[in-house]
């Protein structure tokens, strides 16, 4: 019996373990207009990326993603890849916005959230000139 509680205990102890700093998506979606590709959703970051939008391009281009977040307090970057395109204020804001230029090469292009303890809720609109240049999208997940 001792044995029996003594491993529920370990087994416990490893699941709240594993689930503590995890980055969890809420709320999250992508649709596709005419002209751009938009997300939305609520991610915390735990520590892992949190990817807001997923491009797998069929040829290169350059574009613009229109960031609209409100955040907690906490560090955040911005990133494309493995690339950092910017660091949101560590400060907490309540709807604010950034404009990134950015390239996104043949294949798979990640735009993803990077930080620590911190919770944002977001509108990612990523113009496209051409949807013949896109082959698939998707959002809300971690890496």
């Amino acid at each position: 019996m001792k044995k029996a509680l003594f491993v529920l205990c370990l087994l416990s102890l490893a699941v709240l373990t594993g689930c503590a700093g995890t980055t969890r998506f809420s709320d999250f979606q992508v649709e596709k207009t005419d002209a751009a590709l938009v997300a939305t959703g609520a991610v915390s970051l735990q520590g892992e990326d949190g990817v807001l939008l997923t491009i797998q391009a069929l040829k290169p281009f350059s574009t613009t993603l229109h960031l609209t977040y409100t955040k907690g307090d906490g560090d955040v970057s911005v990133a494309l890849g493995d690339s950092r395109q910017a660091v949101l204020e560590a400060t907490a804001a309540e709807d604010a916005a950034a404009d990134l230029p950015l390239s996104l090469s043949q294949g798979r292009n990640d735009i993803a959230l990077s930080g620590a303890d911190c919770q944002v809720d977001y509108t990612a609109v990523l113009d496209v000139p051409d949807f013949t240049l896109v082959e698939s999208f998707g959002t809300g997940t971690t890496r």
